[in-house]
């Protein structure tokens, strides 16, 4: 992942805020990204999965990325991300972290935690 990270982004210091967005831009996407042009038709099509459009994933309190997640098809790549970022991200729904609670997420609104479960 290092040698991604650095012909992509140059070299991002781990202990830096933007690691972990370099890491899950790199894994995921950029941030806005949409899944569907129609919010409705997506969870039609997928009912069984946890969708959040216009998702917050944080770490450490901070909001480090933004967009829609289909957390159950993009399962294994947020794991790999906590992994490589060696910390929690925590996935919110838009509201918990936007506008008045952009420096203060409501975290008690969290849909999933992906906690590291190895070094990479």
């Amino acid at each position: 992942m290092a040698d991604i990270m650095d012909e992509v982004w140059g070299a991002v210091p781990a202990d830096s805020m933007d690691y972990p967005n370099a890491v899950i831009c790199l894994n995921i996407a950029h941030m806005g990204r949409m899944i569907s042009g129609s919010k409705a038709d997506y969870a039609r099509k997928h009912p069984q999965n946890i969708v959040v459009f216009n998702a917050n994933v944080l770490v450490d309190g901070k909001k480090v990325w933004y967009g829609d997640l289909d957390v159950t098809k993009d399962e294994k790549k947020l794991q790999k991300c906590a992994d490589t970022i060696g910390k929690n991200l925590y996935i919110l729904p838009e509201m918990a972290a936007r506008f008045d609670k952009e420096n203060k997420p409501d975290m008690t609104r969290t849909v999933k935690v992906f906690t590291p479960t190895q070094a990479v």
